[in-house]
Order: structure tokens, then C-alpha cells, then sequence
């Protein structure tokens, strides 16, 4: 029953269902079947594997421009939340280093470490970054996604997952 529901369901992405995207027509249901549906459109033709084609390749057009409608909406919103500046030399962040420390609670732990300076930006999302105020301490090649920007001892966030 829940496969039946799945595949008989109109997906937000494809605005279509899953059954009519592999069968060319929509699942007939248990209420279909009771009260009747509506009349088809034609009749039968004699190619009638021609036109299910069409059909099927036109289902399929459709999709693929709706999903590439979804995924621009996603990449944008996605977009709006990343920091896509990145961070300068010099400039203090806190860094996400999620080790659970043995013996504390992780509920208690904190993940966030800092403040550290950004040496180099080797690319635009990876940095070499060093502990501020301990010039020997052992630099570190880190990913942008697990650097927030350091301001008065408070974590913000660049994405809504290290919240």
C-alpha cells in the first residue's frame, strides 16, 4: 500500500508521479475503478507503441526541465546561506572540530575552537590556518565549511547545519 501511494503521488520536483513517468498514464485506484474515470481523450490507434513513445519522451522532456527548475531553486537557496567571500589572510575564525573529548558529556561539549588566523588561502574553499596568539602551534589545512567567522567570542554560523 505505501509503494502504491508512492508512485501514485505527485512529486513537488517532477510535478508528475513516479507511475507516469515509467508507464506514460497514471495508476488506476481503487476509487478510479469504483466510480468510474473520465473518458480518454482519443481512441486507439493502430501504432499504438508510436504513440506511447511520444508520449513517454514528452513526460520525460518535462521533467527534465522542471528538474532543472528545482535544482537552480535549491542552488540558489543553498547559495544564500554559504559564505561564498571566504575569509582573508589574518582574519580570526573559529574552527569546528567535532572530537568528543572522553569523560564529558557531549551535550556539554563545545566543537568550536578559537580563535584561529588564516595564513593562506590555498583555494577558494580550503585554508591553512594557525591557534592565534601561539606562534608554534601547528598550522592546520582546513575545508570553509568548518570555518565561522571569529567576532567577540560568538559562533557565527556560515551554514544552518553548525548551528
Amino acid at each position: 500500500m505505501f509503494l502504491l501511494a508512492y508512485r501514485s503521488a505527485r512529486h513537488n520536483s517532477t510535478s508528475t508521479t513516479p507511475a507516469r513517468a515509467v508507464f506514460g498514464a497514471d495508476i488506476r485506484l481503487p476509487p478510479d475503478l469504483k466510480f468510474g474515470i473520465t473518458p480518454l481523450c482519443g481512441k486507439m490507434t493502430c501504432d499504438y507503441t508510436g504513440s506511447k513513445r511520444d508520449q513517454l519522451d514528452e513526460i520525460h522532456r518535462f521533467i527534465r526541465r522542471r528538474l532543472l527548475l528545482t535544482s537552480d531553486k535549491m542552488k540558489a537557496r543553498y547559495d544564500l546561506r554559504m559564505n561564498s567571500e571566504g575569509f582573508q589572510e589574518g582574519d580570526l575564525v573559529w574552527f569546528h572540530n567535532p572530537q568528543r573529548k572522553k569523560g564529558l558529556s557531549p551535550k556539554l561539549q563545545t566543537y568550536w575552537q578559537g580563535p584561529y588566523r588564516v595564513i593562506t588561502k590555498i583555494n577558494d574553499v580550503v585554508y591553512r590556518i594557525q591557534e592565534s596568539g601561539h606562534p608554534r602551534a601547528r598550522m592546520k589545512v582546513v575545508h570553509l565549511e568548518r570555518l565561522a567567522p571569529y567576532c567577540n567570542d560568538v559562533v557565527v554560523p556560515v551554514r544552518d547545519e553548525q548551528i
